[in-house]
């Protein structure tokens, strides 16, 4: 019931586990990986494998719910023994989930001071797309603390990929480091360096990065400049571009 959120389907065992494993987790992102402490290995080895690596044999082994792997890429299972487990994901993004999943019960267990228990669990998105809006909008120079740092967007971007986001809407203006434009971006704005480790960053969390850009509305970024006046609706406001101004 710890779990956020609610796995379709858990079986819980008898035994506790008192140090695990995850062996070949390669080229899954750190914040997702289990964070360990006290129940770090060496101890039971848990494998990782995508569905279609399974064999017959493997699949039967497991409850009828986990047929969803089958078509779901994002679906995975987990089963933790004393001997032995393994995490089953209908595709990288299923195995990132079971990563995800196994990092909040080791920090439930240890922030409790307990072993984790015996357990087979399967889930699976109820929404194709899950995702969250970073706003810069109308960010000024002298306003710096209404919006995330650099490094505060990176953790978020992690702690989305720890709940299971899967897309990032990210509303930039003024903070986007424009080149044609160099009047546009804010003191504080992005770098293009950052701006690139941004969107590796989401690549690599296996997060859809979707840049909000604004079009008629919304363009106090721009036309807040006087350079840009002549493309307002009205001389004495900068929300909307006009138009019918053929530029």
């Amino acid at each position: 019931q710890n779990l956020i959120p609610r796995p379709k389907y858990v079986a819980m065992g008898t035994g506790r586990i008192a140090r695990i494993h995850v062996a070949k987790a390669e080229g899954f992102h750190s914040a997702v990986f289990p964070s360990f402490s006290r129940s770090t290995g060496p101890g039971v080895p848990i494998r990782l494998r995508r569905w279609d690596q399974l064999s017959k044999t493997d699949r039967a082994k497991l409850p009828p719910e986990a047929k969803k792997l089958s078509t779901d890429p994002e679906a995975y299972a987990i089963q933790l023994r004393k001997k032995d487990g393994w995490m089953v994901g209908g595709g990288e993004h299923g195995l990132q989930h079971a990563l995800a999943t196994l990092r909040q019960m080791v920090q439930f267990a240890e922030d409790r001071g307990e072993a984790l228990p015996e357990m087979t669990l399967v889930d699976w998105p109820d929404t194709a797309i899950r995702g969250a809006h970073v706003c810069y909008h109308a960010v000024r120079e002298w306003m710096p603390y209404s919006a995330p740092s650099f490094d505060e967007l990176i953790r978020a971007l992690e702690r989305f990929a720890q709940c299971k986001f899967n897309t990032v809407l990210l509303e930039l203006e003024a903070m986007f480091p424009f080149q044609r434009h160099p009047e546009i971006p804010v003191a504080c704005a992005f770098t293009p360096e950052q701006i690139a480790q941004i969107a590796a960053t989401c690549q690599a969390l296996r997060l859809d990065l979707i840049p909000l850009v604004q079009c008629l509305g919304h363009q106090y970024y721009a036309l807040y400049h006087e350079r840009h006046a002549d493309l307002r609706e009205t001389p004495d406001t900068i929300r909307q571009l006009c138009p019918s101004n053929p530029k």
